[in-house]
């Protein structure tokens, strides 16, 4: 009974360190690839475009043609750019441009751009979580295999007297 609920402790532990790495590496992935389309951004071709709604609800919606069909957005700015200063606020008719990718004219963004700084953030919060994840994995192989850390003696490097 007792080795049945430490095994289940220890597949519990392997599971929430694994879960904890997979998120480490969803957050880094996440974070460059915002990065990296907020970064393509700033050379996509502009479009003029109407505000539908004002980013005073649930957020700005708007409109624009690619020259074959009309479209609609919901993108302001992207993720890695949420911390510069923008606060732009857009009222319903208003004109404006739109920034429209070139592989996919539905994709668009109003506020191309990103911030490295966030860029960093999130990528080092994703390689401290896999860290963390994996640093825990194997900490519970080594408690498994029934190793343990050396003593400390054995890396006293002082000179012997």
């Amino acid at each position: 009974m007792q080795q049945d609920q430490e095994f289940k402790g220890v597949v519990g532990a392997f599971v929430l360190f694994g879960i904890i790495a997979l998120a480490g590496v969803i957050v880094a992935y996440a974070s460059v690839s915002d990065y990296a389309e907020a970064r393509a951004s700033l050379s996509w071709a502009k479009v003029d475009g109407v505000i539908l709604t004002d980013s005073d609800g649930d957020g700005v919606r708007y409109s624009w043609f690619d020259g074959e069909r009309s479209h609609v957005g919901n993108r302001v700015r992207f993720s890695t750019a949420a911390i510069t200063p923008g606060g732009k606020v857009y009222q319903p008719g208003e004109r404006v441009s739109v920034h429209i990718s070139p592989a996919d004219s539905s994709r668009a963004v109003l506020e191309p751009g990103g911030d490295p700084f966030l860029f960093a953030a999130g990528l080092g919060g994703g390689a401290f979580l896999v860290f963390l994840g994996l640093a825990g994995v194997i900490r519970l192989v080594m408690t498994i295999d029934g190793l343990q850390p050396a003593p400390e003696s054995e890396y006293d490097l002082a000179p012997a007297e």
